[in-house]
């Protein structure tokens, strides 16, 4: 697998990211205080039956996309004619255009307005850096044990009033964030495929182990937690890192080149724990995603002004605050995320805080409406999971067993 640094086609420049929820420090429309790595979004100029020979880094096939010579060429001669050196560069196929990273130390300003009157080029935009959003609390349960009496969260969401009659089955869930334990025994029951878009390091993280944790841990094992939605597909794609801060890390190259593969799998529903900037190229990515039909559920950053936000908010996206401990004090989706006992590497448990988890109980959730009501679209989920929320001394939550209810059009609780 080729390192993010060794991909070959869309132009950027600069990164930084953190832990559980994702955040990047940056705003689209502006020049951000010491950004020197900056993105340069090309047209795609192949004709459609060489572009039918691609593949793609992370794609199957005999013609590796990232080293088509005449995207290469086109990126060498923009980056000659500017006096730049390319620093990578790749494909993003469900936007048909190549992205180049450049380095732009010296009259940034100037650089970045004379390229984006190019011909060529479509934008320029910083290579942004995002950041988890949950942490691990420490004080791991000890392993090969039933923890279910521990997963307060579960009981929160009032899942044991729905009995054992649904599970997710059938529905597909791609968790957007960093590597998976493919071999941990609450997770590899359910996981379809593992995609690194990283290439480096460990793909067997905290971050992305913990949210696939809350969604499909086996609950018929004799063994740790019991998941969400057990009976779902689980579609892991590693466009996330751990830094040696200990913090879940991603920029805009590695999530492009993720959310390019989720326009293609067009999976039910899409987990994005993670916040950042607002970011051009990754933002009609999300887009070509809800044109898909998928529902994306993201993790709510509350120190990230709207305006200046990944993903930016628009109809169609579920955006999830965490609820525990907190009484409702406006309408919105709300979950646990305080404290929550998920899945970690090393076939182990352990605790972690931050709406990284609050978003992935609703994605859980919301699989079970599917699996209930595959007719159930995003706005018709979202009003339901809104109509569903209880308070209680615990803060404020969906209820899962009423949301279901709603979306199967019949009582399911017991």
């Amino acid at each position: 697998m080729l390192s993010w640094r060794t991909i070959v086609p869309c132009l950027v420049v600069g990164l930084a990211l953190g832990v559980v929820d994702l955040r990047v420090a940056a705003a689209d429309d502006a020049e951000p205080p010491g950004v020197s790595e900056w993105i340069v979004v090309m047209t795609d100029t192949r004709s459609s039956r060489r572009k039918g020979w691609s593949s793609g880094v992370g794609y199957s096939g005999s013609y590796n996309y990232a080293n088509d010579p005449k995207l290469r060429r086109l990126a060498t001669t923009l980056a000659s004619d500017y006096k730049l050196e390319v620093e990578d560069q790749w494909p993003v196929r469900a936007l048909n255009v190549h992205c180049v990273v450049v380095r732009i130390e010296d009259n940034v300003q100037a650089t970045v307005a004379a390229l984006e009157g190019d011909r060529r080029v479509e934008w320029v935009q910083p290579l942004h850096e995002f950041e988890g959003l949950a942490a691990a609390l420490g004080n791991p349960a000890p392993e090969a044990e039933p923890y279910r009496h521990l997963q307060s969260s579960l009981d929160m969401m009032n899942i044991a009033a729905l009995g054992d009659g649904l599970s997710g089955a059938g529905v597909q869930i791609a968790v957007v964030d960093s590597g998976v334990e493919r071999d941990h025994p609450d997770i590899q029951h359910a996981l379809a495929e593992h995609h690194d878009f990283v290439g480096t390091g460990s793909s067997s993280e905290r971050h992305g182990t913990g949210i696939a944790g809350v969604l499909v841990a086996h609950n018929r094992n004799g063994v740790g937690i019991s998941g969400v939605a057990p009976g779902a597909q689980l579609h892991a794609y590693r466009a996330c890192w751990e830094s040696d801060d200990g913090k879940t890390r991603c920029n805009s190259l590695t999530l492009s080149l993720a959310l390019d593969q989720v326009v293609d799998d067009s999976p039910h529903i899409v987990n994005l724990s993670l916040t950042g900037p607002r970011d051009r190229l990754l933002d009609k990515l999300v887009d070509r995603i809800l044109e898909n039909g998928s529902i994306i559920v993201v993790a709510h950053d509350g120190k990230a002004p709207a305006g200046n936000r990944f993903p930016s908010p628009r109809p169609g996206i579920v955006t999830v605050r965490d609820g525990s401990k907190t009484a409702r004090t406006e309408r919105g989706v709300f979950a646990p995320g305080d404290a929550v006992l998920t899945a970690q590497p090393g076939h182990s448990y352990d605790y972690m805080t931050g709406t990284s988890l609050s978003a992935a109980h609703v994605s859980g959730v919301v699989a079970l409406m599917l699996e209930a009501n595959p007719d159930v679209d995003v706005v018709a989920a979202s009003a339901m999971l809104v109509d569903s929320i209880r308070s209680s001394g615990d803060g404020a939550s969906i209820d899962a067993c009423a949301a279901v209810n709603s979306a199967a059009g019949s009582a399911r609780c017991r």
